[in-house]
């Protein structure tokens, strides 16, 4: 998934591609398949494209929905949600190496979100799956299997949170071994957040920002501010200083300076002349935050006071479901349309 304390990246998203009304459906292959004739994985990654962003084809296919990344060290690794379509590079998309999840038995699985932890990475597909070696190989964790569409993954404090489709969310205190409920047991957790206090989860079927002060024993709701905050739909979350932004389904950008107590919508830049809906993806990286919307990328230097789009060869008014970072590059994972890099 993530440049901001929890890093999760969804195939959203999770994970799992996000339909366009803000739920994912998690299991159900996107857009996006590799055609016959496809580079095999390893094969050299020349990209297309002359301005600013650079569509980066072969391995991964271009009309894919690449739904997930995360980032270790200098390795990009990227997640199409479809089964065995998982890759990473560390020469920034020039060549690729398959990162594919097998089960026990050796199917391939399809992977809805990526979060990493100092150097493990996490994987959510039909279990929770662990990469020591920057998803060159891959260990199912077993303690959640049989529960279908896991959509999200992340770790805040020591501890493991996996979110499952419709059931909330479950933690794991001792790396996996384990897992029990939190106090959050229904909804669909699309991403998680924790600032070093306290944990954020989004909820994408209209429970909007929950907060735990206790690593996920208790769960308040913290939707003031948010349009229609009785039926919110979010779907990312970021942390910039002491200002927290959440990505909504289908009202924008929200920004709260009091730890989520109230929101106020922060779209300055992104409704005139575009009309930014649903934001899927927030990333942070230095002073400046990304937003992945149904329009394409955004860019604010302001914590949200104004936003930029990041113009050139991308594709407009197609919807950014993953957003990751090396420090080099920015790269964009869309929705039937592959993954894009643009330089910092």
């Amino acid at each position: 998934m993530r440049p901001q304390l929890l890093a999760i990246v969804l195939c959203l998203s999770c994970a799992c591609g996000v339909s366009p009304a803000g739920t994912r459906d998690a299991g159900t292959p996107d857009a996006g398949t590799p055609d016959a004739g496809t580079p095999d994985a390893g094969t050299p990654d020349a990209g297309a494209g002359t301005g600013s962003w650079t569509h980066l084809q072969g391995a991964i296919p271009p009309k894919a929905s690449v739904d997930a990344m995360a980032v270790i060290g200098s390795t990009l690794i990227v997640s199409t949600g479809d089964p065995g379509i998982a890759f990473r590079t560390s020469d920034h998309g020039a060549t690729w190496t398959s990162s594919a999840v097998p089960t026990d038995g050796g199917a391939l699985v399809p992977v809805y979100a990526l979060s990493a932890r100092g150097t493990t990475l996490f994987a959510s597909a039909d279990d929770v799956y662990e990469s020591a070696d920057n998803g060159a190989s891959w260990r199912a964790l077993h303690a959640v299997s049989g529960m279908m569409n896991l959509v999200s993954v992340g770790t805040a404090g020591g501890s493991i949170f996996v979110g499952a489709y419709a059931s909330g969310l479950l933690s794991s205190q001792n790396d996996g071994a384990t897992w029990q409920p939190t106090g959050l047991t229904s909804g669909y957790v699309h991403q998680m957040l924790y600032t070093g206090v306290n944990l954020l989860v989004a909820d994408a079927f209209g429970d909007g920002v929950s907060i735990s002060p206790d690593l996920g024993t208790t769960f308040t709701p913290a939707n003031t501010g948010l349009l229609n905050s009785a039926n919110t739909s979010m779907q990312s979350l970021a942390i910039h200083g002491n200002v927290l932004f959440a990505g909504s389904g289908g009202n924008g950008v929200y920004t709260s300076t009091n730890g989520g107590a109230s929101w106020a919508a922060s779209n300055n830049g992104m409704i005139t002349p575009l009309l930014v809906s649903a934001v899927q993806a927030l990333l942070v990286n230095g002073n400046t935050i990304y937003a992945g919307t149904d329009q394409g990328v955004f860019s604010s230097t302001d914590d949200g006071a104004s936003w930029k789009y990041l113009s050139g060869d991308i594709p407009t008014y197609v919807r950014v479901d993953s957003l990751a970072t090396d420090g080099t590059y920015l790269y964009a994972g869309m929705y039937s349309a592959g993954l894009w890099r643009h330089a910092l």
